[in-house]
């Protein structure tokens, strides 16, 4: 536009046998791998809440987030923005990527920790970027100012949908949606839940609240990439169309961890775009409880099982794994397994006593003395992750995790 007509300032990088790397195969993490391999990109993905069918059926491979940044040639974000994908690529990340990696985030600000960011682009680490979401939109911090400012950054506003193509869309997707009501097709983004008979309502509302506990639960303890979720209904439930349970039960496993909301209308076409299996079986009769909610997952690391009741009309998780266990989920919650030995429970007392943390309740889970044990703490309040990592350490413990409800 000034007249001059200069090619240096504008040689690029080729996209063919170039490593493209996705984090987060949704929707449009998917439609990105798509577009990458049609210029001969090889595509790896991260994302713990896929089926490796799904990453199949996309040409990309899963693998670790350790190992995407150290062989992506270009990482792309597709996440949604929650507790979990908060600072998801920092200064560790950046570390271990390739000299002259590109790096794009059309997600949510804050995935991406802008500081680290502008850190890695004014060593060089990073050859180029390209954001259209902030931390803070309209940007004002300094940080956010110098990175909008940076030669080797392009930036926008968060524009995807500012296409005319995109808003004949809106209008498109909203018809065809009228039209599945219509035809009693499921519809894909209603808010509201599908029309159930009202009296078999009543009765199941209770065990809607249990089966969303439970996958709430569930779902932020097993290892990535589910394959298949199956839901089983033991005793007197087990004579009516437990369908409303499953679908409530789904959408709490699945909503955590997804970039839309999954509620019951949506939550078997989101499993389905995910390449998860659901089942589901029933049976009346029942060893312990007079109903009993079961929910099992397949992973390529095994199965995971959780299974609850009521008591008195509050939810009460009765078995995990083969564990039988007797505790009512709580908002704050520590899980952990390890072998038995005797004055454990007295170093965790003391870990989380020093740290400010008191327990509300233990309850303690095991084989044979001196076996696997696994216990379920409830806290007071959140546990800071230095303070997980050294009950981890006191206790030898082969897994540990903290759950948060909203119970």
């Amino acid at each position: 536009k000034s007249g001059d007509w200069k090619r240096a300032p504008f040689t690029g990088f080729e996209l063919k046998e170039k490593v493209m790397g996705i984090i987060g195969l949704g929707k449009v993490g998917g439609r990105v791998a798509r577009r990458a391999r049609s210029f001969e990109m090889d595509v790896i993905v991260y994302d713990p809440y896929i089926s490796e069918k799904r990453a199949e059926d996309f040409g990309t491979r899963l693998v670790s987030l350790d190992e995407l940044v150290e062989q992506a040639d270009v990482i792309s974000v597709h996440t949604p923005l929650n507790e979990e994908t908060t600072d998801l690529v920092a200064a560790e990340q950046f570390e271990k990527m390739k000299d002259g990696v590109l790096i794009v985030n059309c997600a949510r600000g804050g995935i991406i920790n802008e500081q680290a960011m502008l850190d890695a682009l004014d060593s060089g680490k990073v050859a180029g970027s390209a954001f259209d979401v902030w931390s803070e939109e309209p940007p004002q911090t300094e940080t956010l100012q110098k990175l909008i400012a940076h030669p080797k950054m392009v930036v926008t506003p968060h524009l995807g949908a500012n296409t005319f193509e995109a808003q004949q869309n809106v209008a498109v997707d909203v018809s065809r949606e009228i039209i599945h009501y219509l035809d009693g097709q499921p519809v894909e983004n209603a808010v509201n839940i599908p029309r159930f008979d009202p009296d078999l309502m009543e009765t199941m509302k209770p065990f809607m609240n249990l089966a969303a506990v439970l996958g709430d639960f569930i779902t932020q303890l097993v290892p990535a990439n589910p394959a298949k979720v199956k839901f089983f209904y033991n005793g007197k439930l087990a004579n009516y169309d437990c369908a409303p349970i499953t679908v409530c039960g789904l959408a709490a496993l699945l909503g955590r961890h997804s970039d839309q909301e999954v509620n019951m209308v949506n939550a078997n076409l989101v499993a389905e775009s995910r390449g998860i299996v659901v089942e589901q079986g029933r049976s009346t009769e029942t060893e312990n409880y007079s109903n009993q909610v079961t929910i099992t997952i397949e992973t390529p690391e095994g199965s995971r099982k959780v299974a609850g009741t009521l008591f008195e009309g509050r939810p009460k998780i009765v078995q995990m794994r083969d564990f039988h266990t007797d505790f009512t989920p709580e908002p704050y919650m520590l899980v952990m397994t390890y072998e038995d030995r005797p004055g454990l429970i007295g170093k965790i007392g003391t870990i989380l006593g020093d740290a400010g943390v008191n327990i509300g309740s233990l309850n303690l889970g095991r084989r044979a003395v001196g076996g696997e044990a696994m216990v379920v703490l409830s806290v007071d309040s959140p546990v800071k992750e230095e303070t997980i990592d050294k009950l981890g350490e006191a206790v030898g413990a082969s897994f540990v995790r903290q759950v948060n409800l909203e119970v």
